[in-house]
């Protein structure tokens, strides 16, 4: 699933298990909502070089997988992201078609 966030907080780099793989964390906020919400977002592995080209305050859209792990009866979420690209406000979907007068259909 692909959502447009604000980057507002980017952890540095740490070091998971026992083989220490690398694992960021980020926190990303809603854009334009009255009562913006805020996710934290993990980057593992090789992914996390995706961050190193942005900043706090970018705008970005984000490939998020979501996953729940269960640990002694107990569950846990998880979010990662796959992909990260740069969002553009000029790249947003506008219509600028007007509906058809001759146009048929029931729907």
């Amino acid at each position: 699933m692909d959502f447009t966030w604000k980057i507002i907080h980017i952890w540095e780099e740490e070091k998971i298990g026992d083989k220490e793989l690398p694992k960021i964390m980020f926190v990303v906020e809603e854009l334009d909502s009255q009562y913006p919400s805020s996710i934290s977002i993990d980057l593992l592995w090789d992914k996390t070089q995706m961050l190193s080209s942005y900043n706090v305050w970018d705008t970005v859209t984000a490939s998020l997988n979501f996953r729940a792990r269960e640990y002694k009866w107990r569950y846990f979420n998880g979010i990662t992201a796959r992909k990260i690209t740069w969002w553009d406000a000029s790249w947003a979907w506008v219509s600028t078609t007007t509906p058809d007068e001759d146009d048929d259909l029931p729907f």
